[in-house]
């Protein structure tokens, strides 16, 4: 399946539904179709569900691609999955047959590709773990199949050695635990999501954290506002902002800066941002 739009709002396919209308949005299950394009010397911007991507205009000269595909295919004690996937389709798949792995991480909105890119993680379990190789697109339109130590993989990165990686299929090990386990820590991952972080519409943990020091009680200590420019950080997990389509989009951003502004003014150093501007 193809789909071909021009003059595309995002707002369509967008997890925080805000707009920003494209050039051009080419989408397929086909990884074919983005090999093509590659080939014919367009170099498109990649989303999925866009939970980690902030547009700031409400127009841009881009021409996006979204891989679609669904796929998940388990191969002896291999676990192959299409970047399309949604981490709570894939944790839901994994539950259900008895594999470990996927149970905590798969309460964090979105696609396994954007969430590889960004090694998502929700407590003591990352996206990343039981990875065992990547398959990508480069450049030049070519599949390449990378293993796990030709990777850079660190908190909320994944790099790979080549530059503008499309990430379209991951291959997991398999590890077995009972689906009773499983359904238990799945059960305890959204309770504890629910009571320490708010239902807010927003694009999840604003910072990342620092090597033992978490981002929100460092912005809890150096911010005496709870509004700004009509955005609420949230009282109970001060690295959540809401996101409000209505409003100007630069107001998250200077508030953004405000914060960081802040935190360097009263302890010396830069937080640094789990979401990615698109400017």
């Amino acid at each position: 399946m193809i789909k071909i739009r021009r003059k595309f709002d995002l707002k369509e396919i967008a997890y925080s539904r805000l707009s920003m209308v494209v050039d051009a949005y080419v989408e397929s299950d086909d990884i074919r179709v983005l090999q093509g394009l590659l080939k014919s010397g367009i170099r498109p911007f990649y989303v999925g569900k866009m939970s980690k991507l902030y547009p700031t205009r409400d127009r841009l000269n881009l021409f996006v691609f979204r891989f679609t595909g669904k796929s998940i295919e388990r191969r002896g004690n291999l676990l192959i999955v299409d970047s399309g996937v949604s981490l709570k389709e894939l944790g839901n798949y994994a539950v259900k047959n008895g594999i470990a792995g996927f149970e905590k991480v798969m309460t964090v909105p979105g696609e396994l590709g954007g969430s590889l890119k960004n090694n998502a993680g929700f407590l003591d379990q990352t996206i990343a773990d039981s990875l065992l190789f990547l398959l990508i697109v480069d450049e030049k339109g070519e599949r390449r199949l990378l293993t796990r130590e030709e990777l850079d993989i660190g908190y909320r990165h994944l790099e790979t050695p080549f530059p503008n990686a499309f990430l379209f299929q991951a291959v997991f090990r398999i590890r077995r635990e009972t689906r009773f386990s499983l359904y238990q820590k799945r059960r305890e991952a959204y309770a504890y999501r629910r009571k320490h972080q708010p239902s807010i519409l927003s694009l999840g943990s604003t910072f990342k954290n620092r090597e033992g020091i978490k981002a929100y009680l460092v912005v809890k200590a150096c911010v005496d506002f709870e509004t700004f420019l009509g955005l609420k950080i949230d009282p109970k997990h001060g690295n959540f902002i809401e996101i409000r389509p209505e409003l100007p989009k630069i107001n998250l951003v200077k508030l953004i800066e405000r914060i960081e502004e802040l935190v360097y003014n009263k302890f010396g150093f830069c937080l640094e941002t789990e979401i990615r501007m698109m400017y």
